[in-house]
């Protein structure tokens, strides 16, 4: 009888420690719950980016293989936690020399693109790479130091959420008239770009007492030489 009761008791013990084992489990898995992988789509888009670049100067792009399912794991992309979309593509500084291409417009939900000091064109050359203007969700977007040239185009415009403008240190230009009329949030940060050695680079804020200001780019010389709000 005593052994039937010991047997009885061990049993009963067995089972709170692994009922005591599954609940920390559970507990662990509600606290850290798992990222979302990358889009497929946005995977493929980056790959094909990837195909039209000549060399990088520290192979930057390593990591970018398309066994690695998850490009929100790869050097220069950060994705959303909650559903995964590609939302930055920083590979400034690094020296990357081929093509800029199209594939990039199917990362709809980019808001931070930095392409600075970099050697990549866009498919028709030296000339601003007109696609860019078609990611609706930038909120940064930094192309100083690239080698375009020639006119700031006019569809930058449709960028309405663009806070931050980076054209410094390029040869493109406004011309000499308002190349674009813009209408942006109060804290829209603009750097531009200026051929005249006496004219700095510099960094503008607008603090308009309105919920919105509308600014244009004015052209001087052969660069971009202010920026002032117009009525």
């Amino acid at each position: 009888m005593y052994r039937s009761i010991a047997k009885l008791v061990l049993l009963l013990a067995t089972a709170v420690v692994s009922c005591g084992f599954f609940v920390a489990a559970h507990a662990q898995q509600v606290v850290q719950p798992a990222h979302a992988s990358c889009r497929p789509r946005e995977r493929d888009a980056l790959l094909a980016f990837k195909q039209l670049i000549n060399g990088t100067y520290d192979d930057v792009l390593v990591s970018w293989q398309k066994r690695h399912h998850d490009c929100c794991r790869w050097t220069g992309i950060t994705c959303s936690k909650e559903t995964g979309h590609v939302t930055e593509l920083d590979i400034g500084g690094t020296r990357l020399v081929g093509q800029i291409s199209p594939s990039l417009i199917s990362l709809e939900h980019l808001e931070y693109l930095n392409l600075n000091n970099t050697l990549l064109l866009g498919p028709n050359g030296l000339v601003f790479p007109e696609f860019l203007c078609s990611l609706h969700n930038l909120r940064h977007l930094d192309l100083s130091g690239t080698p375009f040239s020639g006119r700031v185009p006019a569809q930058l415009a449709n960028l309405s959420k663009l806070e931050y403008l980076d054209l410094s240190s390029t040869d493109l230009s406004a011309g000499k008239t308002t190349a674009a009329s813009y209408s942006r949030p109060h804290n829209r940060r603009l750097v531009q770009p200026s051929s005249d050695p006496t004219v700095k680079s510099q960094s503008l804020s607008s603090h308009h007492s309105g919920a919105r200001a509308s600014y244009a780019l004015i052209g001087s010389y052969s660069g971009i030489g202010s920026l002032e709000e117009s009525d």
